[in-house]
């Protein structure tokens, strides 16, 4: 394939330009079932992006867009400014009057591009860590007020005469799939 120079500097070749819009197209299907999507287009990738601003760390994406598009991405200590590659369009077009990088940072831009989900899933498991436990506990059974009115007038209906209540508490219990201790407690709370 022959090299063409403009300006003093050799185009990317087409297969160059495959091979980073391959890769960037891989990394919006990658992220498209995080969203719970089918697919991600690119430029609905640029927005999700620019909408995190500050919310994901710029490094990685700054810098590999600087490296990729070096006139056209104003890069700086907050997040670069994505409008003159914000479209496929855009993109292709930039791809098309970029300089080929040498085999090395080629490589490295690529490796960057393939990294960057698996980077961010171990940042948010990282700072998922940092958030709270479930408090934990078994699921309150009998919880609602009306299901614990039941159980007070299913208790009202079997006491009687010679019935002890630890009976009946055992017996409701072996209904409801609960201990007589927890049958006893809602009895013993009724509204007086």
């Amino acid at each position: 394939m022959d090299k063409i120079y403009w300006e003093g500097f050799c185009l990317l070749l087409p297969s160059t330009q495959r091979r980073i819009t391959g890769a960037i197209y891989r990394l919006c299907s990658g992220l498209a079932p995080a969203l719970e999507r089918d697919n991600l287009t690119y430029g609905e990738f640029v927005r999700l992006v620019v909408d995190f601003d500050e919310k994901i760390p710029w490094a990685i994406s700054g810098e590999l867009a600087a490296d990729l598009f070096p006139a056209n991405v104003v890069k700086d200590s907050s997040a670069p400014d994505f409008s003159s590659i914000d479209s496929e369009e855009k993109l292709e077009a930039n791809l098309l009057s970029a300089p080929e990088p040498s085999p090395e940072a080629l490589e490295m831009a690529l490796k960057e591009i393939d990294g960057a989900l698996p980077y961010l899933r171990e940042l948010l498991i990282t700072h998922g860590k940092k958030l709270p436990h479930d408090r934990g506990g078994a699921p309150r059974k009998l919880g609602t007020p009306q299901e614990q009115e039941k159980i007070r007038e299913e208790v009202k209906t079997l006491r009687g005469p010679g019935t002890k209540l630890t009976d009946i508490y055992a017996r409701i219990a072996q209904r409801h799939g609960v201990s007589a201790s927890k049958i006893k407690q809602i009895w013993l709370n009724r509204p007086k």
